[in-house]
């Protein structure tokens, strides 16, 4: 059952992972001497991919095969988040 107050749960979620994100990459990248552009540069496409698709399904009502992708592809980018 949706509220607005799930709704708003869930956007405050989202948007509290992506600040934490966006930080953990930021202090990756000032804090390295070498920073590996390949590597952000798909951590930016994944990020930006990801929120594609999900706003895709979202208009579109189609969440069957762009889901798992969506999944696939933020998760990719989170591992590279780490890895950096």
């Amino acid at each position: 059952m949706k509220t607005i107050y799930t709704y708003i749960l869930d956007k405050l979620a989202i948007l509290i992972v992506i600040f934490v994100g966006g930080y953990i990459l930021y202090t990756k990248i000032v804090s390295s001497n070498v920073v590996n552009i390949f590597v952000v540069m798909s951590i930016f496409v994944a990020f930006f991919t990801s929120g594609y698709l999900y706003y895709y399904g979202y208009i579109f009502d189609c969440y069957c095969f762009d889901h798992g992708l969506m999944h696939f592809i933020a998760s990719v980018g989170h591992i590279m988040i780490v890895i950096l």
